[in-house]
């Protein structure tokens, strides 16, 4: 402690002109500045490493949102177009192809079941729960004669679906059945072609916010998620 005393009382007597006292409360004022100066800047790097951490992780978010947007449009067309496939053999009269379209059709129903649960949970994550009860929902809703989410008007699908093989092998009237068919084709259509426009349209805002405006996106982002987080 003296040795260092000792320098900055030597390094003082190079200013003649300045009295102690003065030299000491400039010396002070420099180390002050100093210290402010350096802690601004790591404050500084490091919030922007944050924000960098931030804007990377809200990227991957939104490549996550086109794949899942795809993912849900591959599974829903090849179930509805597989469908289509079964009814225009039937409707053709042309057993073998109607076979090998069943085959395709359980394939698909199959790919559906597997994967819709982690679909639903994918949208929620992307805008809540309402958009994901689009899908599928928790409640009953098969009771419905026209259920309101994609999944259960799909079951209702399968059913009809089934009872037509059985009476185009067993050679009933299949008029009453293929018509229910065309109506849950048509419903199923429209509502997966909003519900995947929507997505995009909510993709496509985020990417447009974030690429105009980086900082504005994430101080939104960031303020949605405080308060998600003060509500739970």
């Amino acid at each position: 402690m003296n040795e260092i005393k000792s320098k900055i009382e030597w390094f003082a007597s190079l200013w003649p002109f300045i009295e102690k006292q003065e030299f000491f409360k400039i010396l002070f004022s420099f180390v002050v500045v100093g210290l402010i100066g350096s802690y601004l800047n790591s404050s500084f790097q490091n919030k922007s490493w944050e924000r960098q951490v931030r804007y990377e992780l809200l990227k991957n978010e939104l490549e996550d949102n086109n794949k899942t947007i795809l993912e849900l449009t591959s599974l829903t067309e090849q179930r509805l177009f597989s469908a289509k496939q079964f009814i225009w053999a039937v409707k053709d009269n042309k057993p073998k192809i109607a076979e090998e379209s069943w085959v395709n059709y359980m394939e698909s129903v199959n790919k559906w079941n597997i994967n819709n649960t982690v679909l639903q949970t994918k949208l929620m994550q992307m805008n809540g729960y309402e958009t994901a009860a689009e899908l599928l929902t928790y409640t009953d809703d098969l009771n419905n004669e026209i259920p309101n989410s994609i999944h259960y008007k799909f079951v209702k699908l399968h059913q009809n679906l089934l009872s037509l093989r059985e009476c185009y092998y067993s050679g009933c009237n299949q008029q009453a059945i293929l018509i229910k068919l065309d109506r849950y084709i048509d419903t199923l259509t429209e509502q997966q072609t909003k519900l995947i426009g929507k997505l995009n349209d909510l993709t496509i805002k985020k990417y447009n916010s974030l690429k105009l405006s980086p900082s504005n996106y994430l101080k939104t982002e960031n303020k949605a998620s405080d308060e998600l987080q003060f509500q739970i």
